[in-house]
């Protein structure tokens, strides 16, 4: 019977400083701003250690909910904590800026435990143009159909639609360490590095700059230029394709008007070269390069090789 008791008691003390260690006290502040805007305005949104979530509508205002949470194993330093993170509003013409603040000089701040997060929410008009900088989290977009830049840091990007078209410098997304997904878009300039998922529904063009990543389009993109090195690539249909390439490998199903490659010390596999192909120009440093191109195509070739084999399909 005390060896029951002993038992009971050493189980309760256990649970009693396991629950000790493990409850922490949870604080929170929260801002909301409104603004009416048209279609000359540009909304910036700056965040750090947290979502950026963006919803578009066919409105004309601007609504912006940010949430700050913080926790921490004592209530006092967690609210201390929390007063060093501010979120500044700030209007100047017709440009809204939205930004994170941390004041990081305490020294508690930088040694204790701490785990918070700052979460935008965003509801706008789809054709407001829009600027997002996030570093260690999340952004999340719909349908957008102004111009767009991003510089994203730690974080994945996910976007369904981006419409706007025919100008190759209205939609800029820089993305480090981060997979980034975009279902559709018009034109696009994509920078990524370091992403081991850069996915693409369909675009009718893209300029692709791309470093120790992998990249896949599953659609058709009609004009596709990549400046790439140490990556790899999955495409499924293109139009135009243009190559400046290192150490990088190519899988493409069809190219179907020009080819344009200039690479080193990679691959190049394309499965079929459309019969009416307009031009193909390679010039290649230990590269292995695979073409299968239509057996009713008819063309001239010009080839000078130095240490390289060229094979022909005797067809």
């Amino acid at each position: 019977m005390k060896k029951s008791i002993y038992k009971i008691g050493l189980f309760l003390t256990a649970l009693l400083l396991s629950s000790s260690v493990a409850f922490s006290y949870d604080v929170s502040k929260e801002y909301h701003k409104t603004y009416n805007v048209d279609k000359d305005y540009i909304l910036g949104l700056n965040n750090m250690y947290g979502d950026i979530i963006v919803e578009t509508n066919d409105g004309n205002s601007v609504a912006i909910d940010i949430f700050v949470e913080m926790s921490s194993k004592k209530q006092e330093l967690a609210q201390e904590m929390l007063s060093f993170i501010n979120v500044d509003f700030v209007e100047d013409g017709k440009k809204i800026v939205v930004k994170t603040s941390i004041s990081d000089n305490n020294t508690r701040w930088k040694i204790r435990n701490k785990s918070f997060n700052i979460r935008y929410v965003v509801s706008m008009p789809s054709w407001l143009n829009l600027s997002v900088v996030n570093k260690y989290g999340d952004t999340k977009i719909n349908r957008l159909d102004g111009a767009f830049n991003a510089d994203l840091k730690y974080g994945n990007l996910n976007i369904t639609e981006l419409t706007r078209g025919n100008e190759s410098s209205v939609i800029q997304i820089k993305s480090t360490h981060g997979s980034v997904n975009i279902d559709k878009a018009n034109w696009v300039y994509l920078n990524v590095s370091y992403s081991s998922n850069v996915k693409i529904g369909t675009a009718q063009a893209i300029a692709l700059y791309s470093r120790y990543s992998k990249i896949s389009i599953d659609s058709h993109v009609n004009s596709l230029v990549i400046d790439s090195k140490y990556d790899s690539y999955s495409l499924n249909s293109v139009s135009n394709l243009v190559i400046d390439a290192s150490y990088t490998d190519f899988e493409i199903a069809v190219v179907s008007k020009k080819i344009n490659i200039d690479c080193n010390y990679g691959s190049v596999e394309v499965e079929k070269v459309s019969a009416d192909f307009s031009e193909i120009v390679i010039d290649s440093d230990y590269t292995d390069i695979e073409l299968a191109i239509d057996h009713d195509s008819h063309y001239q070739l010009d080839a000078h090789l130095s240490y390289g084999d060229l094979e022909i399909d005797k067809s």
